[in-house]
């Protein structure tokens, strides 16, 4: 049952798609009922132990030339790599997917503001960030859009105790623009036999949340569980669809500091985002003196990034 490969992130860079087709290979095996295991990066999880780690994720593992799991936030969380090295030993192989990290950041924005984390524009939360963080230094891994797409230091945290030879990196951009043969790159890294005529699953994508201000008082029907239920609403109430829970939010009667967020927010899944020349600045400022380094350290040519 031991993993012998982790998929370390970064997070919006296309993990959920390698995910779902890691689950039609039949010599790949990934935890069954959900993706993220969460089991390096969470202290509450770690402290339960690796035993229960295996029964929970790997219970089910039936002979499969990989076995692994996809946790996005392993690859900037700095206590992971210790903690991987002493549970799984020194010949873990690791798949790192990169993305164009204010692309990436933008996305992880989006994410959260759907997911009502957000009350602010991109371009503020991205100039208030570092005020943030050297706060409460612990947000990083929701309100960290800079510091997750720091790739060069993450990767060398890593390769202080790993050698390189077992990592593997995707870079989303070509993964979009050449699917196949970067698919391929990744079950040879695996040792597992290629996948013909695969074609990417649209996965992941953009949530919408949809807020309703409720104007009159009325009575709505919510169904769940197989059960009808009466709700009766005041003037002023909010109805939330596809928040972080996924489930509909009724807030039946009116609440201030609640009127004033939500109102916040409707109004930021109006707005425009940055301009091109916004975001290639956010790149120059924050991320251009890494590309040469990581563009050799991966062998890979990020080019498009900048351009």
């Amino acid at each position: 049952m031991k993993p012998n490969f982790l998929g370390l992130g970064a997070q919006k860079s296309g993990t959920t798609t390698l995910d779902t087709i890691f689950r039609s290979h039949p010599q790949i095996f990934v935890p069954v009922y959900r993706k993220e295991a969460h089991f390096f990066d969470d202290m509450a999880k770690y402290q339960h132990g690796y035993t229960q780690y295996l029964l929970e994720f790997f219970g089910e593992v039936t002979g499969e030339i990989a076995v692994g799991e996809i946790s996005p936030s392993y690859l900037c969380d700095p206590d992971c790599r210790d903690r991987i090295f002493d549970t799984l030993g020194s010949e873990t192989k690791f798949i790192v997917q990169l993305r164009h990290p204010v692309s990436r950041a933008l996305s992880h924005y989006k994410m959260n503001l759907n997911w009502l984390r957000e009350s602010s524009t991109f371009l503020d939360t991205i100039q208030d960030e570092g005020a943030l963080l050297s706060r409460m230094p612990w947000l990083y891994k929701r309100y960290g859009y800079l510091h997750r797409g720091r790739y060069l230091d993450q990767i060398k945290h890593y390769l202080e105790r790993f050698e390189l030879e077992q990592f593997h990196f995707i870079v989303f951009e070509e993964m979009v623009a050449k699917p196949a043969v970067v698919l391929k790159g990744c079950f040879d890294f695996l040792g597992v036999s290629n996948l013909e005529g695969l074609t990417l699953p649209v996965s992941n994508t953009e949530t919408k949340l949809k807020l309703h201000k409720i104007d009159d008082r009325t009575t709505i029907q919510i169904h769940e569980g197989g059960r009808t239920r009466s709700i009766e609403l005041n003037e002023g109430a909010w109805i939330i669809e596809t928040d972080a829970s996924g489930k509909l939010r009724v807030f039946p009667r009116p609440d201030a500091v609640l009127d004033r967020h939500l109102q916040k927010v409707m109004a930021l899944l109006g707005q425009e985002y940055p301009s091109k020349d916004e975001l290639a600045d956010l790149y120059d400022r924050f991320f251009k003196e890494q590309e040469g380094e990581l563009s050799e350290l991966l062998g890979a040519d990020l080019s498009e990034w900048w351009s």
